[in-house]
């Protein structure tokens, strides 16, 4: 039997599967610079109104929260929370009706990690950006 069809599949598959990876890290890291570019400067604290409507990661150590329609957060944990990219759900502490930066944390899968900082986003700002980019 010929061994190098297999071997010549295996070495096409995990290829292909690197490939992938790199692409998604990029597309990841060029959503974050987006984000980054809408962030205002640092604050304290998120008053917490509502549930987190929505979340998404962008790695292991930064994310982004809506809480309500236009209200946007990009945080950045203190280290990083190994496969964040990866869940469906997270829990967000809160202390009192506030997010803490500092103080309060991400969890999931028996793991936690700290709100090192957040930034609030200009949601509508973001969103209009990229309707103009569409459109050109």
């Amino acid at each position: 039997m010929n061994m190098k069809f297999p071997l010549l599949l295996l070495v096409a598959g995990l290829t292909s599967c690197a490939e992938h990876t790199r692409m998604v890290k990029a597309r990841d890291a060029a959503a974050l610079d987006e984000f980054r570019q809408f962030a205002g400067e640092p604050i304290k604290r998120i008053h917490q109104f509502q549930e987190v409507d929505r979340w998404r990661s962008f790695d292991d150590e930064h994310l982004a929260i809506w809480i309500g329609v236009n209200k946007a957060y990009l945080l950045t944990l203190k280290n990083p929370c190994f496969d964040l990219h990866r869940q469906l759900g997270i829990r967000i502490t809160n202390t009192n009706g506030f997010i803490d930066a500092k103080f309060d944390r991400v969890e999931f899968d028996h793991q936690w990690c700290r709100i090192e900082e957040i930034r609030p986003i200009d949601e509508k700002a973001r969103k209009a950006a990229g309707r103009a980019a569409k459109a050109s």
